[in-house]
């Protein structure tokens, strides 16, 4: 809306460089509401409106513009978003540059990102930040990318980011923002009440001496807390819809009715206007509202991070399923006193700022929190919402509580002996019981070593030993240790007495009754390496190598914390050890975690006399260098196995659940063996365990470098049982004798053809039946031939033989090692195969964790440029040769290199960073960055010694056709020197961009169904079913039906814009 007051007209110029703010209230008229401008009117008259004087607003909706000719941003909403009651504090952010406006990508983007452009629109700051189009797509140019901001910037322009138009992005990740309302005058907050009395009713209005309703469209609990908070209450437990109150009468004063949160009543909420509906009354909302915040917050609770000391820390709040901070404004002793207390602590000793324990991530839950000291939790002290703040990471809050905690003696009841038992703590003069939620071996660990002994076998839940008395009380819930804690009490837990929990829950440990001799390595500089040193009753000795193998040198490095023994050591390699020699005729399986459960001597009795110091054992142990160590165990071969992780000191299993390849691909490469070809297993195919299960829910994407980095669960935090342990098959490094050989013919590569097998003791190849091929056969010939995945496969091969198939079914199930493990069957007098043939593409192709592109050139040819940390990067072409270049080309699809350039003046960008050098391929490696290399940024390159490569055509060309201009048409592929269609089945934005990136366009525009674009009606179809991801750089690098293999009809042609 625009006031009465004057209304300069502006020129194009300036109104280019305006932007929408909210600059307070007028008087008088209001002539204009529901301005549309298209940004090329010279006048505000010229622009589309309601007409003089036809409004629906209040001077409080009054617009302005601020002009300048600097770095300018806009909000955008779709006409349909605006009519659901969203303003303009809310949208898609456009940048306006070089004359034109464009988007921002959302990669990268974040909520200090958000604060930045917020205030630079006016607002005091960032509600939230929106990624993936929330607001709807843009068009035309996307102008910035992987922003970066530190969150103190005046001025978007001011952060750091990839550069104008310099981008990787399609629109549908254009990044928006929802912004804080500024300090101006807000609606005035009318009287609410619950119909009924009570805390919980219909919700009310008082507006012009008339108590209304509110109509529950678009109502969420978000709104319900506002109404509650406004009420009085802690906020709300619930919301109802549908009249659940009741119907109430009169007016309905509002309606569309949409809180951020900070509003001080509901009708300061974003709504159609009073009175303004299109509701009945059998739509009228209510609410229940609680002074009790465990009621309110029912997942909230504490703990403190960022310190090795448990009673000090960053204090982190668990809310919707996340982990969030404090922010530190108004941060003071009070409210430090009501953390420790909470945590069982007596008080606090300080309250810490800006984040003096380190910053921590996620969201910031709390800020402005003000406690009078007297609270039970911190979520019963007053703060300005649940998620809403004004704060960085770097006012995280913390607090040094005393150490003077109250004691709470630990107990073990019920059991067969004091090893075992219920879990009982003594405090307030009385035994009580431990609840069993998040109970974990971690915590069982506690109480073990609490109590005296050196471990814990088992940490079990449900009452395992008996539940308490109807009249003991449950003292503990929620205790998460890490294992180190000297105490129960100093781990996690909630509030003492505070619980959820009946006494069938009560948790309960077994502790080890064997106390393990330690073992240590001496001897070397090198802590991995040494002669074996075992204690025995507080004495130290060495061991005899009578029968020292490989298989004692593995068990000495696993209890060590290692993955395994490199090898064992040479005689007197590491000297002589100290004390005598205490231990002799020791035999291991290789599976024991200490050396002690070894078959041996008594310690002391050594029954060869040949033992002495010259034969003192040692070993040199793996370093890997991991923070986290993996071994195999139960396997037949040292490359198979359950999976075991090494972990506070322990080894323990991983849990099947997610369990997939990409885990498996992980493990096989921590422990030396190829990615290519691992196999995961789940349901404890090597065997059930015992001890602890450290993992559960791990999801790799394949290539972190160890299990730990992969998305999974907290340690110890699972809901497996042993008979759910996962393991690996790893490919062996020693070549492999296959039973039945296969190869794939005619394809004109070694990777694409017709599929062939010899089986065991012919001399005859022959074809197998296209009819029952199916993609799990696939995988298993691309497996034996050493391929990563299938790229595409076909029940009727284009790369026919005259002869009929003699190979009925290959029977693949897909998880075997080679076709000789699947259930082959023979064609025979009753085949029903016809004459279709199977053929096959493998690739090598796998998404890289560090993708690789060619710029300033063409998609085949250019400047190799490498993502790492959220920026592209060169590649030093100090060493680069034909090697190098294949790798790239190869990870990018292409068959190989034509040509490694290794003085690429012709592409030189001095703009980026260089982040490879040194590199030296073999040439058979999946991704550039399995090369050996000089390490990331390390290289001292001139630019002029930028790589660059000219990568072979691709095997299958794209082209459009029938287009009104280049960049729109029909797709079509060449393949066996015949152009041929896509069928639009799964055709999609992702398959959309992989073609034009063939093309050699940045992204796609849109991806056309059912014959939009015309084309010859004769025109075979090649592929259908396609389903790219989106970071493939060839069409036929997707997986698809297979050449020719289709349900189609030229009308369902795929096309390109």
């Amino acid at each position: 809306a625009v006031t009465g007051t004057t209304v300069r007209e502006l020129s194009l110029s300036s109104l280019i460089n305006c932007l929408f703010v909210l600059t307070g209230q007028a008087q008088g008229s209001i002539w204009l509401d529901e301005v549309s401008c298209n940004g090329t009117e010279s006048r505000l008259s010229e622009c589309n409106s309601s007409g003089i004087g036809q409004h629906d607003c209040s001077h409080w909706e009054d617009a302005g513009v601020v002009c300048s000719d600097d770095f300018v941003l806009r909000l955008v909403n779709s006409q349909q978003i605006l009519k659901e009651g969203q303003n303009v504090s809310e949208g898609r952010l456009e940048v306006y540059h070089g004359g034109i406006w464009g988007t921002i990508c959302d990669d990268a983007w974040t909520f200090q990102d958000a604060q930045v452009a917020c205030r630079q629109l006016g607002f005091s700051g960032a509600f939230e930040h929106t990624t993936r189009a929330q607001f709807g797509q843009g068009v035309g140019q996307i102008w910035m990318d992987q922003v970066y901001c530190l969150g103190d910037e005046t001025d978007l322009s001011q952060c750091a980011f990839a550069g104008w138009g310099n981008e990787d992005c399609s629109h549908y990740e254009d990044a928006g923002v929802i912004c804080v309302y500024p300090n101006i005058t807000l609606p005035p907050v009318l009287p609410l009440r619950l119909a009924g009395g009570g805390s919980s009713g219909r919700v009310e209005v008082f507006y012009n001496d008339t108590w209304g309703t509110v109509c529950d469209d678009l109502f969420t609990l978000k709104d319900a807390q506002i109404a509650c908070r406004q009420l009085g209450y802690v906020g709300a437990v619930s919301f109802s819809q549908n009249a659940a109150y009741g119907s109430g009468q009169g007016p309905i004063w509002l309606d569309n009715v949409r809180c951020r949160g900070l509003e001080a009543g509901l009708s300061q909420c974003v709504n159609n206007g009073i009175g303004v509906h299109n509701c009945y009354h059998y739509e009228d909302v209510g609410v229940e509202c609680s002074d009790d915040s465990s009621a309110v917050f029912p997942e909230f609770r504490i703990r403190l991070a960022g310190s090795d000391n448990s009673w000090e820390g960053r204090v982190e709040v668990f809310y919707n399923d996340t982990w969030g901070t404090v922010c530190d404004d108004a941060w003071d002793i009070q409210d430090a006193n009501v953390v420790c207390q909470e945590l069982g602590y007596r008080a606090a000793y300080r309250a810490t700022q800006r984040a003096n324990f380190g910053a921590g991530t996620g969201p910031i839950w709390l800020d402005d929190v003000q406690c009078l000291g007297t609270e039970k939790n911190l979520s019963d002290c007053s703060s300005v919402g649940l998620g809403l703040h004004n704060c960085f990471h770097s006012e995280d809050a913390g607090v040094v509580c005393e150490r003077t905690e109250v004691s709470l003696p630990t107990r073990l009841v019920g059991g067969a002996g004091s090893h075992e038992g219920r879990v009982e703590v003594f405090y307030n003069e009385t035994w009580g019981t431990v609840c069993d939620d998040a109970w974990n071996f971690l915590d069982a660990t506690v109480v073990c070593k609490q109590i005296g002994f050196s471990r814990a076998i088992s940490a079990l839940s449900y009452a395992a030993f008996g539940i308490g008395t109807a009249s003991q009380p449950i003292w503990l819930d929620q205790v998460r240790c890490n294992g180190t804690e000297a105490d129960l009490l100093l781990c996690s837990h909630e509030q003492i007495g505070t619980h959820d929990c009946q006494h069938t829950e009560d948790a309960s440990v077994v502790c080890s009754q064997q106390d393990i001799p330690a073992v240590r390595l001496t001897g070397s500089a090198n802590e991995w390496e040494g002669t074996v040193e075992i204690e025995n009753k507080g004495v130290w000795g060495t061991v005899c190598a009578e029968e020292w193998t490989s298989a004692e040198a593995d068990v000495v490095c696993y209890q060590l914390g290692y993955p395994g023994a490199s090898r064992t050591a040479r005689e007197g390699e590491f000297g002589q050890g100290s004390g005598d020699v205490v231990l002799g005729n020791v035999i291991c399986q290789g599976y024991e975690s200490y050396l002690s459960e070894c078959s041996h001597d008594p310690f002391g009795f050594i029954s060869n006399p040949s033992c002495s110091h010259r034969m003192d054992a040692g070993v040199v142990c793996n370093n890997n260098g991991l923070d986290v160590p993996v071994r195999l165990v139960g396997g037949n071969t040292s490359y198979s196995g359950r999976v075991e992780v090494y972990y506070s000191e322990m080894w323990g299993t991983v849990c099947d659940d997610y369990w997939s390849q990409a885990d498996a691909r992980v493990v096989c490469t921590m422990l030396g063996y190829s990615s290519i070809g691992a196999r995961a297993v789940g349901s404890a195919t090597f065997g059930s365990a015992t001890g602890p299960i450290w993992l559960d829910d791990v999801q790799c994407d394949g290539y972190e470098e160890e299990l730990a980095d992969c998305v999974r669960s907290d340690f110890s935090e699972h809901n497996c049982r042993h008979t759910e342990d996962a393991g690996v098959i790893c490919l062996s490094n020693s070549p492999v004798d296959y039973t039945h050989s296969v190869r794939l013919s005619d394809g004109g590569v070694d990777y694409d053809g017709r599929v062939e097998v010899q089986l065991s003791g012919e001399s005859t190849w022959g074809t197998v039946c296209g009819y029952r091929f199916t993609y799990a056969d696939a995988i298993i010939v691309c497996k034996q031939l050493g391929y990563q995945a299938v790229s595409q496969f076909s029940t009727n091969t284009v790369f026919r033989s005259n002869s009929d198939p003699t190979i009925e079914s290959l029977g693949c199930v897909g998880n075997e090692d080679e076709i000789s493990e699947c259930d082959i069957q023979r064609s025979g007098s009753s085949s029903t195969c016809g004459s279709s043939q199977a053929g096959v593409a493998c690739t090598q192709y796998v998404p890289s964790r560090y993708p690789v592109r060619l710029t300033a050139g063409t998609y085949r040819d250019g400047t190799v440029e490498v993502f790492y940390q959220g920026k592209w990067g060169t590649v030093c072409a100090d060493q680069w040769n034909t090697p190098d270049a294949d790798v790239i080309c190869k990870q990018m699809g292409f068959p190989g290199s034509s040509r490694a350039v290794t003085s690429s003046s012709q592409y030189v960008d001095y703009s980026v960073p260089v982040w490879l050098g040194g590199v030296s391929c073999g040439g058979n490696e999946l991704h550039i960055t399995d090369c050996p290399n000089d390490g990331w940024g390390s290289s001292s390159c001139d630019y002029y010694l930028q790589a660059g490569v000219t990568c072979e055509p691709e095997r299958y060309p794209i082209r459009l056709t029938g287009g009104a201009s280049d960049n729109m048409g029909t797709v079509e592929i060449y393949v066996n020197g015949t152009w041929g269609l896509v069928c639009d089945d799964s055709w999609g934005i992702a398959d959309g961009l992989v073609a034009c990136r063939q093309l050699g366009y940045p992204s796609v525009s849109a991806a056309f169904s059912e014959n939009r674009i015309s084309h010859g009606g004769t025109t075979p179809i090649f592929m259908d079913d396609l389903a790219c991801v989106g970071d493939e750089m060839l069409l036929s690098n997707c997986q698809f039906s297979g050449f020719g293999n289709h349900n189609c009809v030229v009308q369902e042609a795929a096309g390109l814009k």
